[in-house]
């Protein structure tokens, strides 16, 4: 799990619909290679004649990535239950905040007084998950409303992250967890909001103008977060008894 760069079609899926999307792709062997794509990729001599006689003989990579993308949606298809691990997706965010801590971690717990509730907010997700996954374990597979409710809050789990609004500096995008580096664009970027702001605030010509903007954005992250966490809930208990 991680951020698509925009040099990627599929990337709006994932940044502005909130549609989990999936990079498959061939390269070649760093160990025989020390590069990364052949040298004529993105120039006008990538010609049809060149590629399919040079760079993939008879599309022998190219049919291959194909055909596995084939028989990922045929599983995805006929599998009764979505094969989602969402515990993977805990493990990400975790992963993300332990990236914003040690690149920004001092400057934010110095303007903040509330940084460390991310980690909270994430705890508790966390345990929505696991609370999830036991629900899963005892699912009635029988039971086509219940594999239906399950499945359906698997899938749209991710339009959860989503903010209507979109990040500060970049509205188009919306997805508060991954969209591409707003400085590459090909290489995705973690609380992409949060760090559009942080980037260079100290050159910037009114720094508590953005940093009130760092506040106001890191609110809506935690308040996401939280949220995500309840629509994984049973229906009739998404919202905790007491306040």
């Amino acid at each position: 799990i991680a951020g698509l760069g925009s040099g990627s079609d599929f990337a709006p899926l994932l940044q502005i619909a909130g549609i989990p999307a999936v990079d498959l792709w061939y390269g070649f062997n760093p160990e025989l290679y020390s590069v990364q794509w052949y040298a004529l990729y993105h120039t006008e001599y990538e010609v049809f004649d060149i590629f399919k006689g040079q760079f993939d003989r008879d599309f022998q990579y190219t049919g291959t990535v194909a055909k596995v993308c084939a028989e990922m949606t045929r599983s995805l298809t006929d599998a009764l239950l979505l094969p989602f691990s969402l515990g993977d997706y805990s493990r990400v965010i975790q992963d993300i905040l332990h990236t914003l801590d040690t690149d920004y971690g001092d400057e934010l717990r110095r303007n903040l007084n509330n940084f460390d509730k991310l980690q909270k907010v994430i705890d508790e997700f966390r345990k929505d998950i696991k609370d999830f996954e036991t629900r899963l374990s005892k699912l009635d597979s029988k039971n086509p409303f219940i594999v239906r409710q399950i499945n359906d809050q698997m899938m749209l789990l991710e339009r959860a992250f989503l903010e209507p609004a979109g990040l500060p500096l970049r509205p188009g995008k919306k997805h508060l967890l991954f969209a591409e580096n707003a400085n590459d664009a090909y290489s995705g970027s973690s609380f992409p909001g949060l760090v559009d702001l942080l980037f260079q605030i100290e050159l910037d010509a009114n720094p508590q103008g953005r940093w009130d903007k760092v506040k106001q954005h890191f609110s809506v992250i935690l308040h996401t977060v939280q949220s995500a966490g309840a629509t994984l809930r049973e229906v009739n208990k998404f919202m905790k008894e007491t306040l």
